[in-house]
């Protein structure tokens, strides 16, 4: 297997780690803990793993791909924070 051909996977596996780590960042950001005596929102801990992982994929597949996975993970994101919204609504 040459090393093209493994870059679909590549990039599948690094996309599906950007989505998962932004969806983890939004969800735990509700939680406030304390790490080393510093009070901040869980988010905080996962959220600049993105950074690096958004890199990751400009790298592997070029800008215009990373910018259309930032807007997918957006809508992902906003159907996510509509849908617990509506879940938590709902009489059980």
């Amino acid at each position: 297997m040459s090393e093209r051909s493994s870059w679909p996977l590549a990039l599948a596996l690094l996309a599906a780690a950007y989505v998962a780590a932004q969806m983890l960042a939004d969800v735990t950001s509700l939680k406030i803990t304390e790490v080393a005596g510093f009070s901040m929102d869980a988010g905080t801990l996962v959220y600049p793993f993105t950074f690096t992982l958004r890199d990751l994929v400009q790298k592997v597949a070029g800008k215009q791909v990373a910018r259309a996975l930032i807007m997918a993970a957006a809508a992902i994101n906003l159907f996510m924070a509509g849908y617990l919204m509506w879940a938590s609504a709902v009489p059980s």
